[in-house]
């Protein structure tokens, strides 16, 4: 199949666009079908340029020709898109948990999770190290609500995704090309949910889950203001990327099943609390490694704070005793912290920013400590 994603859409909304739309009023036939999609979409491009055409010619009752299951073949995805995402840094972050792990440790605590990707990155490496519970955390109610939702009530979830998808059609739109109008419908709907701190429903993680894929930073706002204790979603209702949007419709499924079988491979604790709190609870536990995955250095406001509200200091701060891996933007001051403890250490390449008329490397710290092998090594800024 052509890596050509404009081509590969029209391909996906030739094949199963009209079906979906005649099914829209049939709720089990058309999860059939978007199950069918989504599944197809895990396989490789041969199976799936062969299955498309074939629908294409042929129409949806072709389908039957084919036994199309989800590929069970660990991705490791991020649930949704989110700032700060470390899938990328994968292999890196396996390199690095071995210096935060020792025998001991049965227990990973992940201080802020956002999408999820740093358990999922390192994934195999806690099975293989014996981590027996994971305890996860964050301060937005419906990021920490969705995750659990996807650990406790997948089919739920899963049913509620489709439909809000189906109901595109049902507002007389195309779920392919959804107008503005309708996608204003869904965020009120979705905003709805969250000034009533309805955080634990199924429909506000689905809602949650269709706007992280197809606005642009999925930010957040009100978390300071007037001491209110929910969160309001920076929610666009303007698509910035059709080919990010489109494979939103197609991953968005297999990304929760995936980490559905990551939670359930664990005895798992969510949690919605401040950082330094859960650092207290579990000081003190040789038996605890810490994540710390915070908003980046100078670059807050995707995380519904203002540049500065977030105390870096603090808490790097909190890392002395412990045994951690920590992220985060390439600072001098994170710097600072390495060489006065001896942390292991890694600098990361993350991307070009190419705002300026030149573009400028940005690089990620990777930092680790453990307290049983705290060794100083050789770190150079670049």
């Amino acid at each position: 199949m052509s890596t050509d994603l404009s081509k590969t859409n029209l391909l996906y909304t030739k094949a199963f666009g009209n079906s979906l739309q005649s099914n829209a009023n049939d709720e089990q036939k058309f999860k059939e079908i978007f199950l069918q999609m989504s599944y197809l979409n895990s396989h490789g491009d041969e199976l799936k340029e062969k299955v498309l055409n074939d629908l294409i010619e042929n129409g949806i009752d072709s389908l039957s020709n084919y036994a199309i299951d989800m590929i069970e073949d660990f991705k490791s995805l991020a649930l949704f898109p989110y700032s700060g995402n470390k899938i990328k840094f994968k292999n890196e972050m396996i390199q690095m948990y071995e210096y935060a792990h020792n025998e001991d440790i049965d227990t990973v605590v992940d201080t802020f999770l956002g999408a999820g990707g740093s358990i999922s990155s390192l994934y195999h490496t806690f099975l293989e190290k014996g981590i027996k519970t994971l305890i996860v955390n964050d301060f937005n109610h419906t990021v920490i609500n969705t995750h659990k939702n996807v650990a406790q009530k997948e089919e739920e979830l899963i049913n509620s995704v489709i439909n809000t998808y189906r109901t595109i059609y049902l507002l007389g739109d195309d779920m392919f090309n959804p107008s503005p109008e309708t996608l204003k419908k869904l965020r009120e709907a979705f905003l709805a949910m969250e000034h009533s701190e309805k955080y634990e429903e199924v429909q506000t993680s689905s809602l949650f889950l269709f706007f992280q894929h197809i606005t642009f930073s999925g930010a957040y706002k009100g978390i300071f203001e007037g001491g209110k204790d929910f969160k309001t979603t920076e929610a666009t209702a303007k698509i910035y990327d059709m080919g990010k949007y489109f494979q939103g419709i197609l991953n968005t499924i297999v990304k929760i099943k995936e980490y559905n079988k990551i939670y359930n491979s664990f005895d798992i604790v969510f949690m919605n609390d401040d950082y330094i709190k859960l650092v207290e609870s579990f000081r003190n536990n040789e038996k605890v490694v810490f994540l710390f995955d915070p908003p980046y250095y100078a670059s807050s406001a995707n995380y519904g704070l203002k540049k500065g509200d977030f105390n870096q200091i603090k808490l790097l701060e909190q890392l002395s005793g412990l045994n951690f891996l920590y992220n985060n933007n390439k600072h001098r001051e994170i710097f600072d912290f390495i060489k006065r403890f001896n942390y292991h250490s890694m600098s990361k390449l993350r991307r070009n920013n190419s705002s300026s008329a030149s573009d400028v490397p940005v690089y990620e710290y990777l930092v680790a400590s453990n307290l049983d092998n705290i060794e100083p090594v050789e770190f150079t800024v670049s």
